[in-house]
């Protein structure tokens, strides 16, 4: 079985969140270390993170009149941030392979990034967890003795990119393209019953799948969002899931093959991939859903079994079965060209 690693970040969120306070307090008697002209009022609070060279938090007042996200708080980390070394730790675990990470999020929820995880994933885990804490000192009203922008805006942003949101001060839907944002989206949808919750993010993920327009586009993590959200339903989502999975294994997974060299991995890739690893986490483990593993392998395994470069949907569809059933050997894989070793063993009975 593969190793679990759990970051607790509901004690980090929780000394996070007074050095939030803090700042706030004392933000009338020092000379702020930010974007703008100190006397100016505050048009955008930054809480920035990294996790990949080292692990830190930034919250940087940004007065700029036209302020914008930019990057501009980089500028100014070292005299903002506090340290979190055990974020870069586990990174480094995960992103290795070497453990699958459970990570506690505030206020309850769990998330799990899966090994091998792109940077957007523990980015996605982090991001949410910051986010909720700007938008819970939002609506305690720990801001208000602040000297702000009547257009004022809250960000969380990761160092590399991999993350990044934002939410008027004020509590307005929009952002400022008009859109719905990432915490009004949610909310709407879960005030619906559990199916009609359930179809939605099926539906939307079907559409990002498909590469066509869907309400997940205009988020960095929309893939992530969806998946989290299905998680958080429980045990009623997984199945749905696994066939949404199993409508899409057998779809390219790169937009082309070797020889060439400039090609990407489609949006199956993640969606699949990301979901099939939410299942694990889940851990159900009925006849049902073993069958349904079997099907995405075998769908899966026919795709990229005349391709140069495999997918990785066979191989972590794989790693599934093993974790969650009895009887699976360990998954093997070729390294350079993706292809699950004994695609068979994993098949059940759709081999015979």
């Amino acid at each position: 079985m593969r190793k679990t690693v759990q970051l607790n970040l509901r004690k980090d969120a929780r000394e996070i969140y007074q050095h939030l306070l803090q700042r706030v307090r004392e933000y009338p008697v020092y000379i702020n270390n930010g974007p703008g002209e100190d006397a100016d009022d505050i048009r955008q609070i930054t809480l920035g993170f990294s996790y990949d060279q080292s692990g830190w938090i930034a919250v940087v007042f940004d007065t700029r009149p036209d302020a914008e996200v930019d990057g501009t708080w980089q500028n100014f980390i070292e005299e903002n941030c506090i340290d979190y070394p055990h974020w870069n730790a586990a990174w480094d675990q995960v992103s290795e392979g070497k453990c699958q990470l459970k990570v506690l999020l505030p206020l309850g929820k769990k998330t799990d990034v899966a090994p091998f995880a792109e940077m957007d994933e523990f980015a996605s885990s982090l991001g949410q967890a910051l986010s909720a804490l700007l938008i819970k000192a939002r609506d305690a009203g720990e801001f208000s003795s602040l000297p702000v922008d009547a257009n004022c805006f809250l960000t969380v942003e990761d160092h590399d990119g991999a993350f990044g949101w934002n939410t008027f001060l004020d509590g307005r839907i929009q952002d400022e393209s008009g859109e719905e944002t990432e915490i009004a989206l949610c909310h709407r949808i879960r005030t619906l019953s559990v199916q009609k919750q359930i179809e939605y993010w099926i539906a939307q993920l079907d559409l990002k799948a498909s590469e066509k327009p869907s309400d997940l586009d205009h988020f960095i993590s929309g893939t992530n969002l969806a998946l989290d959200e299905l998680e958080a339903i429980g045990e009623k989502a997984v199945v749905p899931l696994l066939e949404l999975c199993c409508r899409w294994a057998g779809q390219p997974e790169w937009n082309g093959d070797r020889p060439r060299r400039n090609f990407q991995e489609t949006p199956v890739q993640d969606i699949v991939v990301g979901a099939v690893w939410k299942i694990n986490e889940m851990n159900v483990a009925t006849t049902l859903v073993e069958g349904l593993l079997h099907a995405i392998v075998y769908e899966s395994v026919e795709a990229n079994e005349n391709r140069r470069l495999w997918g990785i949907i066979p191989y972590h569809t794989a790693c599934c079965l093993y974790d969650l059933f009895e009887g699976y050997p360990k998954p093997q894989w070729n390294e350079k060209t993706n292809a699950l070793n004994n695609p068979q063993a994993y098949l059940g009975a759709l081999l015979r």
